[in-house]
């Protein structure tokens, strides 16, 4: 995926939601990637007057969709197994999964804090 690639999912997946946030600062959470700091990105995201939250690419432990991905480690031999896997998948994690992940977000923070921001095994 390039950085046009990424701003036509912006358009397509997050600015129909935005009007939902109409009467609050929208902070939107992205890592370092290359797609995400492209100056063409960036400037998307301030015409749609929302405020970068960016958090270290390197720093998986914050990254509770990390664990998710890892759920879904199957490999696959096509792109169509591959999406109705990942689908399948999705639909039957458990909401309760997803909490906990949100959950743990304090203890990992403290935790990497602790280790002066080295892995922390998350």
């Amino acid at each position: 995926m390039d950085s046009l690639n990424y701003q036509d999912v912006l358009e397509v997946h997050l600015k129909p939601h935005l009007n939902l946030f109409q009467d609050s600062k929208v902070i939107f959470q992205q890592d370092y990637a290359s797609i995400h700091v492209f100056n063409s990105s960036k400037t998307w995201f301030q015409r749609q007057n929302i405020a970068l939250l960016l958090w270290p690419a390197e720093s998986p432990d914050l990254k509770p969709i990390q664990n998710v991905w890892g759920s879904l480690g199957k490999q696959y031999a096509t792109v169509n197994e591959l999406k109705d896997g990942i689908l399948t998948t999705w639909e039957n994690l458990d909401v309760n999964y997803f909490i906990h992940l949100v959950n743990s977000m304090k203890q990992r923070v403290y935790n990497l804090i602790e280790a002066g921001g080295k892995y922390i095994g998350y």
